[in-house]
């Protein structure tokens, strides 16, 4: 509940960039990353729910929006990463998140269709 919380808190800290200057703006970017990560595998079980139960409409759209939020995330951060004037300590971070997002994901398959 304390990571939702401060991942919303931090999002839209984030996303209010007029208010803050670069420096803030990228630290409070790799907490988001991180809190995003944490978020994730704090909820690791609706991964493995989703191999079990009933799929109905609402289910199936919630479904598709979180897989759609988390490919969209990846290509943000990609290209994020990909812009050579950020410092190196920011790109290392981006590259990182992306692992770790990459890898969970793949985890969590693997266990989708191991059960």
């Amino acid at each position: 509940m304390l990571v939702d919380v401060l991942l919303a808190f931090d999002l839209v800290i984030v996303m209010a960039t007029a208010l803050i200057e670069e420096a803030p703006h990228e630290y409070l970017g790799i907490a988001l990353a991180v809190l995003a990560i944490a978020h994730v595998v704090l909820n690791r079980r609706w991964f493995a729910s989703l191999a079990k139960g009933r799929w109905n409409a609402v289910r199936v759209l919630q479904a598709l929006t979180i897989f759609g939020l988390i490919v969209y995330l990846l290509a943000r951060i990609q290209f994020a990463a990909a812009d050579h004037s950020a410092p190196i300590f920011v790109r290392c971070g981006q590259y990182a998140a992306i692992a770790a997002l990459v890898a969970g994901v793949f985890h969590y398959v693997r266990a989708l269709l191991t059960a």
